[in-house]
């Protein structure tokens, strides 16, 4: 697929149904073109945006004033970069008839530059960040919530230049707004309807993208460390979360301490050196991941729905698993399975005092009696194609 040089650009429901797909308002200005070769635009010619909707600009490089990584990357959304779409206007359009002329004239040498403006919400916060985490003593770290949380958010997204941090009096969490700032790409001096970030050009664009995505939300969001629960996610408004009414809603994710008597985890899916799959105990800032950036980042903006759509061991739960997987992908860790891998990719706790016995999430027995019903010939630990 070739990015062309037009007034409006679309693109199908297909192209923008991954997990980091555009939102609907933003689809319907793209447009999915057939590749066609490079035109010559002959100088001297002043030309309209629309004769110029031949031209194949090729590969071209994005120079973030941000003092970030330049990346060569073709105009082409892809799952490694995510390209968010902003509005178009009359003065778009003049500006494209433009830089259409200038293209004919030879006029700019084809360089990429990105300007950034932006500020955050911070809507994002730590509940309790100057109480001590229980359960230290004896050598064990004792360290605030506040400054555990700020961890985890660390080593979800490594990056320097993101200057995560969490207030330790009032809990709230900050990110570097240049980070996080969606970024035009100019072309010819036309400036183009996609955007890019230091995020998500970052070497965690997932797990980065995630954290400026709930820091700027509209909505509340709320961070609590629990050793006694299994991890969940609480939604404000559960409808909205799930898209039956618009906006998408807030809400509170729980989260394991360092200091937790259970190991938590996960059945991975079947791989060739392991047909039957595995299990893998996650470490607290994954299991914060999946809870924040899976269940939360879909409830954020209303696409929770085909989570609960189906019961969680038939079929549901399999968005917010998408989306940890590629936190997984992004950190080097084997991938989770779904319910159709053994033990249908269902998470688990291990006491870490004996932790040769594992304790799975009653919703494997629920995957277990569906394959009954629909798979019989398939046991529990064997992959369904």
């Amino acid at each position: 697929m070739t990015l062309r040089l037009t007034r409006q650009v679309r693109a199908s429901a297909a192209e923008s149904s991954s997990v980091f797909g555009m939102d609907r308002s933003h689809r319907d200005r793209i447009r999915r073109t057939d590749p066609c070769p490079a035109s010559s635009l002959g100088g001297g010619t002043a030309v309209t945006a629309s004769a110029a909707r031949g031209h194949n600009f090729g590969r071209a490089s994005i120079h973030p004033s941000d003092g970030g990584p330049t990346v060569q990357q073709r105009l082409t959304p892809s799952p490694s970069q995510q390209l968010q779409v902003g509005p178009t206007d009359a003065q778009a359009e003049k500006e494209a008839d433009l830089a259409a002329s200038r293209v004919a004239a030879g006029g700019h040498a084809g360089r990429l530059s990105i300007r950034s403006s932006t500020s955050l919400q911070r809507k994002l916060k730590v509940d309790s960040p100057a109480t001590a985490i229980s359960g230290g003593g004896g050598g064990v770290a004792t360290p605030t919530i506040g400054a555990t949380i700020e961890g985890y958010l660390k080593a979800l997204c490594p990056i320097a230049s993101a200057n995560l941090a969490v207030d330790p009096a009032g809990g709230k969490v900050t990110i570097a707004p240049s980070f996080c700032a969606k970024k035009p790409i100019e072309i010819f001096g036309w400036t183009t309807p996609f955007e890019y970030s230091s995020a998500t050009i970052s070497g965690k664009p997932a797990s980065c993208s995630c954290l400026c995505d709930m820091i700027d939300s509209k909505h509340q969001w709320t961070i609590k460390v629990d050793d006694v629960g299994w991890p969940h996610t609480d939604f404000d408004d559960e409808n909205a979360a799930n898209g039956k009414k618009p906006g998408g809603s807030g809400g509170t994710v729980f989260a394991p301490s360092p200091n937790t008597k259970k190991l938590w985890g996960a059945a991975t899916a079947p791989t060739a050196a392991k047909p039957s799959g595995g299990t893998l105990a996650i470490k607290p800032w994954l299991v914060l991941g999946h809870e924040l950036c899976g269940h939360g980042w879909l409830g954020n903006f209303g696409r929770h729905g085909p989570d609960d759509a189906k019961k969680r061991g038939e079929g549901g739960h399999q968005a917010t698993v998408a989306r940890e997987n590629l936190l997984r992908k992004e950190h080097g860790i084997e991938p989770r399975g779904t319910f159709k891998d053994p033990n249908c990719g269902e998470s688990y706790w291990q006491s870490k005092a004996a932790p040769a016995k594992i304790n799975w999430s009653s919703y494997r027995a629920v995957c277990e009696k569906w394959r009954k019903r629909h798979y019989p010939t398939y046991k529990i630990t064997d992959k369904i194609p």
